[in-house]
């Protein structure tokens, strides 16, 4: 089914000819793998980028906060990375892969971030996954509802 999803994201980034970039903490990679395994990702998917280190989000995305896991970092790393690649869309999850753990999500776009979080249950690998998959569920959503205002 998330292999569905990122189809489905992919068909219609490539429609609008719109570019995506995905900003990746607690997912280390996981968003990026899911697209660019979709034949024709290249012609939507920018870059992915995974600052997993504190240090690496304060250095290269400009996160200053105090709190790093927090749905403010995520819309500023959201913001930040679109700025820096240029994508129509970028996506960013940020959190910590522990059980009961809330992750935070957000999604930019030139004139708006849209954000959210979620706790997921599980080992790291299963909570790491979940929220890659939640990442893509949520970027459909604010495209369809927010954007298009109309389902894929």
């Amino acid at each position: 089914m998330k292999t569905k999803l990122a189809a489905k994201i992919v068909a219609h980034f490539s429609a609008k000819k719109w570019r995506l970039a995905a900003v990746e903490s607690i997912t280390g990679g996981r968003i990026s793998a899911k697209i660019t395994a979709v034949p024709g990702a290249s012609k939507i998917f920018f870059a992915g980028g995974v600052f997993y280190d504190s240090a690496a989000k304060r250095q290269f995305l400009k996160i200053n906060f105090q709190k790093v896991f927090s749905r403010e970092t995520a819309e500023k790393m959201a913001k930040s990375f679109r700025e820096i690649t240029a994508a129509d869309f970028a996506v960013a999850t940020t959190g910590r892969a522990e059980n009961g753990k809330k992750t935070f999500f957000a999604v930019a776009t030139a004139t708006k971030v849209f954000s959210t979080e979620k706790i997921f249950f599980g080992n790291r690998e299963k909570i790491q996954n979940a929220a890659a998959n939640f990442a893509l569920e949520f970027l459909e959503k604010i495209i369809s509802t927010t954007i298009l205002k109309s389902p894929f």
